[in-house]
């Protein structure tokens, strides 16, 4: 006699995340389960890298490729979208396609050493009321460079072209800056949404 339906899913339900298969694991992730995800993201990260490189992301951008291509799929999938099978080979796709556009983003503009664009980062702890908070962690997994420049510009708002003049820099490369650590930012917030769950 086979279990009501109800049965079978209380069954996998009961199972530990990371003894799932990919499938249970996706199912369970398209039905809300951030903790589900994050066991496919720990399963396949170091694959997301190798991924990454392989596909010519420069050595510099490849966390940023890997993070921002997690953060796609994961709204994918938080919007009943995404993949239903074959997990690898969705992100394989994902992580391509993101590293193309930062390939294709690089060549349109003037190269500048990320790190070296402002020297000296004043803010060695982040203020009492972002401590132990998920924005203070992905704020302060960002480069140090990274880190001045947001604060600076989004925090206290000065403006780009101050912070050039006085770094003697270009605009360009401070802006330049400020969008990457934007986008590093959001995809690291909602990575660490994506695998709250596992530290629960």
């Amino acid at each position: 006699m086979r279990p009501p339906a109800g049965d079978a899913v209380d069954a996998v339900d009961a199972v530990e995340p990371v003894e799932l298969s990919d499938g249970e694991l996706l199912d369970q992730a398209r039905r809300g389960d951030s903790e589900a995800f994050g066991v496919l993201f720990t399963r396949y990260r170091d694959v997301a890298a190798k991924v990454a490189r392989r596909a010519g992301t420069r050595p510099s951008d490849v966390d940023d490729v890997v993070a921002d291509a997690w953060a796609r799929v994961f709204r994918a999938m938080r919007g009943g979208n995404g993949p239903t099978e074959n997990f690898p080979g969705y992100l394989a796709t994902a992580i391509r396609r993101v590293s193309w556009a930062h390939n294709e983003h690089h060549a349109q503009n003037i190269p500048t050493d990320d790190q070296s664009t402002l020297d000296g980062v004043w803010i060695d702890e982040l203020p009492d009321a972002l401590q132990d908070t998920d924005m203070g962690r992905a704020f302060s997994r960002l480069p140090a460079p990274w880190r001045e420049v947001i604060w600076r510009v989004e925090v206290d708002g000065e403006k780009v072209a101050a912070i050039a003049a006085e770094r003697r820099k270009s605009p360009n490369s401070v802006s330049a800056v400020a969008s990457r650590a934007r986008r590093r930012l959001r995809a690291e917030l909602e990575a660490l949404e994506a695998v709250e769950g596992l530290s629960a």
